[in-house]
């Protein structure tokens, strides 16, 4: 596969994903850290998953409850996370960047890994 950034999609586990979301994934994934971290929290939000506001409405089940949770918690730590740099065309390109990841598509990689 090639990494380069002309890679527009790469398939993982039957499903799209861009390269800003494949990008992501491959670091969450090969840093040993991060990994641990991510699937710990998985396996805490699906066990917990009844007690999430998600399924408060009854329109999802304890797994989408999981997934939705932890997309939110992913996002919010990545974009926490994000480095100050002040405005600049550079700030400018990573915020545009992280708007195309698709944290659903994480969320739904870490469960699959648990499974």
């Amino acid at each position: 596969m090639n990494s380069g950034t002309g890679m527009a999609a790469a398939k993982s586990d039957n499903v799209w994903l861009d390269f800003e979301t494949l990008t992501l994934m491959r670091w969450l994934d090969n840093d040993e850290t991060s990994y641990r971290h991510w699937r710990a929290v998985a396996c805490q939000l699906k066990a917990s998953a009844s007690d999430s506001e998600y399924l408060c409405d009854g329109h999802l089940s304890h797994h989408d409850a999981a997934r939705y949770e932890l997309a939110d918690r992913l996002q919010t730590s990545v974009q926490g996370g994000c480095p100050e740099i002040g405005p600049s065309m550079y700030a400018d390109l990573l915020r545009a960047a992280l708007t195309e990841v698709n944290w659903m598509g994480i969320a739904d990689h870490v469960l699959a890994g648990l499974e």
